[in-house]
């Protein structure tokens, strides 16, 4: 519910590292730094720096939503995975329509229909 946030962090050069290395006592899969965003100062394109940022922001993204589903031991369960920010009315539309599915899913099931 924080993706701004977490985005802000990732400008700030705030490396995932910072938990998720086993210095942090982390015994998960270890972050790469070399996955970092470093704004190049010496690059005065803002077109580049965006993609850069992107790159880095969407590989932070795929690495702790990769950690979350790993704790899935039970492969007939459906884990929905949402990056939002409470204020973007599209996104907790989908959270909730991803919900209503669960649970008339869950329904069905315990009825017999699935």
């Amino acid at each position: 519910n924080k993706k701004d946030l977490f985005a802000e962090s990732i400008r700030d050069e705030i490396s995932l590292s910072v938990c998720f290395n086993s210095n942090a006592k982390w015994n998960g899969p270890q972050w790469n730094e070399e996955n970092d965003y470093k704004h190049n100062e010496n690059n005065n394109d803002e077109q580049i720096d965006k993609q850069l940022f992107e790159k880095c922001y969407k590989s932070a993204l795929e690495f702790i939503t990769n950690i979350y589903l790993s704790y899935n031991h039970n492969k007939t369960k459906r884990i929905f995975v949402h990056v939002t920010d409470a204020t973007d009315r599209d996104q907790i539309e989908r959270v909730f329509w991803d919900v209503q599915d669960i649970v008339i899913r869950s329904n069905l099931k315990r009825g017999g229909f699935v």
